[in-house]
């Protein structure tokens, strides 16, 4: 609502992106480590969290890789680069490890993705 309709949802997610990492560095500051999931961040370093513009659900969030994503415009699993730019989550499961490409991703410390 408000201003973010505005916005085109790559802008959206940068808003919401920083607002994440401001928060979650916050909370390490006050806690001495991240969150280990968004929620955590709620309601006393951000009032929800934010949803992701080009999905259904809310932004994603990798504790391990220590970043917060968007799914993209064509995100997908393990194979398919979507879009120029794209850059990679390493997710662990059952079957081993899986990789999800997207360029909408910020690490929490601020350093450039590899």
């Amino acid at each position: 609502g408000g201003w973010s309709c505005l916005l085109s949802a790559a802008s959206r997610f940068a808003v919401s992106a920083d607002r994440v990492v401001i928060a979650a560095n916050r909370y390490r500051l006050d806690k001495g480590e991240y969150p280990r999931e968004l929620q955590a961040l709620v309601p006393d370093y951000l009032d929800a969290v934010p949803d992701d513009p080009f999905g259904d659900g809310k932004l994603g969030f990798n504790v391990a890789q220590g970043t917060v994503h968007s799914v993209g415009e064509n995100g997908g699993f393990d194979g398919v680069v979507p879009s120029e730019g794209a850059k990679v989550l390493h997710f662990t499961n059952e079957n081993g490890v899986r990789r999800w490409y997207t360029p909408y991703i910020r690490r929490l410390d601020g350093k450039p993705l590899e």
